[in-house]
């Protein structure tokens, strides 16, 4: 255990007597500390990070969600899905921030069929007062690339969610 803080997140060379917060994510310290600021300080926040840059939305998915979108690709088989989300499901936790989408930018259409799958499938595990948020994808166009409409998709499912 340690206090999250801007330097034991972003020194390597702090002096903090565990470096596990130097691999945890900015984006939920920060999330946390609105969060905790909200809520007048009245509840401890904990953050657990469980993410890997550069992945499909298809390896964060079970298998049952990935059914439920035609097309969907199988090729690692929901492998994050099975080590790093399903095995918290006995935890108390009470939200995610979605923070992923530039590895399905070519597929938007797809996209828009398996992030709301996603988010059902989460709530199953987790109970159906899960709060799912999401970070929007950057105002960037490349070679094809589809941000806008993949932003589109998360926007579509954030209505719903």
């Amino acid at each position: 255990w340690s206090v999250g803080s801007s330097a034991t997140i972003s020194q390597p060379d702090a002096d903090v007597a565990d470096d596990d917060w130097l691999y945890n994510s900015a984006v939920c310290y920060l999330y946390a500390q609105e969060l905790l600021l909200g809520l007048n300080a009245s509840v401890a926040i904990g953050v657990l990070a469980s993410d890997w840059g550069g992945t499909d939305i298809e390896s964060w998915s079970s298998s049952a969600a990935l059914a439920r979108c035609p097309g969907s690709k199988m090729t690692d088989g929901s492998v994050r899905y099975n080590a790093m989300i399903a095995p918290l499901h006995a935890m108390a936790l009470r939200g995610a921030i979605w923070y992923q989408g530039e590895a399905n930018a070519g597929a938007a259409d797809l996209y828009g069929c398996q992030l709301p799958a996603l988010v059902d499938d989460w709530r199953g595990l987790f109970g159906d007062d899960f709060a799912f948020g999401f970070v929007s994808l950057a105002g960037f166009v490349s070679n094809g690339t589809q941000y806008p409409m993949t932003r589109y998709r998360m926007q579509a499912t954030t209505d719903k969610a």
